[in-house]
């Protein structure tokens, strides 16, 4: 007796399908890993540093606000300035690596849809061929019928 035919039969799944399920499962893992670590790790750190920042630059505003620019003792320290001025550059690298970042991401995620539809086109393929398979084997199976009704002895009435 002939085993059933299963949806993962050599017939029905190819091993090209397979392939690509295999790459799509896998990333689809990695565009869940990435986007729990940017939603957990990376934008909380990014909104933290540019708080940071703007804390910063309001604490050098009030106090150049407050200082009189005629008494040069009471100036604003020149090192609260540097430590803004890296604070900046600090979010800007960051806001750089987040585009980077979110950017890889997106192309994963390209790449997941390109190889869905790549494995979508070879299921319909097979689909069809199997398709066309079962209707030449009816076609066949009829047309052989058809000659043993017209070669058997009562078939001319």
């Amino acid at each position: 007796m002939a085993p059933a035919e299963t949806a993962y039969n050599a017939t029905m799944v190819s091993q090209k399908s397979r392939r690509l399920r295999t790459i799509a499962s896998i990333l689809l893992v990695l565009i869940g890993a990435f986007t729990m670590y940017g939603v957990l790790v990376l934008m909380p750190s990014l909104r933290h540093n540019v708080d940071r920042y703007k804390r910063l630059q309001r604490e050098v505003r009030l106090e150049s606000a407050y200082n009189s620019p005629a008494t040069p003792d009471t100036q604003t320290a020149p090192g609260k300035h540097t430590t803004v001025s890296r604070a900046a550059k600090s979010v800007k690298v960051q806001v750089l690596f987040m585009y980077a970042y979110w950017s890889v991401t997106l192309l994963l995620l390209s790449a997941l849809i390109a190889a869905v539809w790549l494995d979508l086109r070879e299921i319909t393929r097979q689909y069809t061929e199997h398709r066309l398979r079962m209707v030449a084997t009816a076609a066949a199976e009829a047309i052989s019928a058809e000659k043993e009704a017209a070669n058997s002895p009562g078939a001319d009435d």
